[in-house]
């Protein structure tokens, strides 16, 4: 029974909980800071009320997990390349642009291609962020591309192929 009083029992499915909301609804950055803020003020202020009196109250229990399903749910908004304006998915694709990125690793070999993963620093001239999986027909170079190699390409990338 003294295991069911454990705090990370009472953490962790919250912080899992926040984690899965974060993948199922997507708000603005500057919402999310807001209310985490807000969240973070009124979980200190309920502290130390709290401390100063012998006996926890629920409101406490209940703010204590309300952050923590916030915590989750702002991991995930920060992550989400949505809330990223440089990634390149926000940029138009539809004419022909110069990409310039560098390949970050060399994925398993197929049959007749060869797959990297390329970082995107470029688009056109202005500066993105992401990953593209770049294929390579096996006779059209003779040597593999190494690794941490800068290209420069005309956009004739099929966007069926993002990462």
């Amino acid at each position: 029974m003294k295991l069911m009083n454990h705090p990370i029992l009472f953490i962790t499915p919250l912080l899992i909980l926040g984690i899965i909301l974060g993948f199922q609804f997507l708000i603005p950055l500057k919402l999310t800071m807001v209310g985490l803020c807000s969240i973070l003020m009124l979980f200190c202020g309920s502290y130390f009320y709290n401390k100063s009196h012998l006996f926890p109250t629920l409101f406490h229990t209940l703010i204590t997990g309300f952050s923590f399903i916030s915590l989750g749910f702002g991991i995930v908004q920060f992550q989400r390349v949505e809330n990223q304006p440089q990634h390149y998915s926000h940029f138009d694709l539809a004419e022909e642009v110069l990409v310039t990125g560098t390949i970050s690793e060399k994925l398993k070999t197929t049959s007749y291609y060869t797959n990297y993963i390329l970082k995107t620093e470029t688009l056109g001239k202005r500066e993105t962020h992401g990953e593209v999986l770049f294929s390579v027909k096996k006779d059209s170079i003779k040597k593999f591309l190494k690794l941490e190699i800068k290209l420069q390409l005309k956009k004739d990338l099929q966007m069926s192929m993002l990462l």
